[in-house]
């Protein structure tokens, strides 16, 4: 069990991380990309940070439902998740890693949605902006920070995106993820027989990814 953060108030959001850990006996937080706008990158969370820091708390990132104000435009009349969802973990991904932040709470692990949304595609352009003067960090310093996630599998099961992830993240930071219900039983029972086939992964490696690496972040 996951449990939930109202971190648009801190003094709240500290009693619950007590509650859910303690009282709850659950095995870590499921956080949204952003809440009300506020995202995790924001100053304002700090002393939340602090504290999942300090209980080496496991935190699984979703992206929001509701967009954040200046995200919310419409680029096509269909099912905007397609695209905006995974752009609003990078978004949140990004601003956390430029600003630092993994670093300075180097006990959270994080566990990132849909294959990350795009920041493994854009892993090399991130690890070099420091060249335009967006960053401080080094190029190693920003991937080894990238590579310190682990990446779901959510909705990216595609034998390319599989050969992509292995090299990128390490099989040892892969593990299934689902979107279950959301995703409809029939595309997950799809994705579910199509990582079982792939010749990508070893057998032990699929054993790994589906439920491996997942016992070896919770101490199961």
């Amino acid at each position: 069990m996951l449990g939930s953060l109202p971190y648009d108030d801190v003094g709240a959001t500290l009693e619950e991380i007590s509650f859910v850990l303690d009282d709850c006996g659950a095995a870590g937080f499921a956080l949204n990309t952003h809440n009300h706008g506020i995202y995790l990158g924001d100053d304002y969370l700090n002393p939340v940070f602090d504290v999942l820091n300090s209980r080496e708390a496991i935190v699984a990132l979703h992206p929001c439902h509701y967009r954040a104000p200046g995200n919310d435009r419409l680029v096509f009349t269909g099912n905007d998740s397609v695209y905006e969802y995974a752009f609003d973990t990078t978004r949140a991904i990004m601003d956390f890693v430029f600003q630092g932040k993994v670093g300075r709470w180097p006990n959270i692990r994080w566990i990132l949605p849909h294959a990350g949304g795009a920041i493994p595609f854009l892993a090399h352009r991130m690890a070099v902006s420091g060249q335009w003067g967006c960053i401080q960090q080094s190029e190693d310093e920003v991937m080894r920070v990238l590579r310190s996630f682990y990446y779901d599998l959510a909705l990216n099961h595609a034998e390319v995106n599989y050969a992509f992830l292995r090299d990128f993240a390490g099989v040892d930071h892969l593990l299934l993820g689902t979107d279950y219900p959301n995703s409809g039983e029939g595309l997950l029972m799809r994705d579910l027989a199509l990582l079982r086939k792939t010749n990508v992964f070893t057998e032990m490696e699929k054993q790994q990814i589906f439920y491996g690496t997942a016992e070896r972040i919770f101490g199961a």
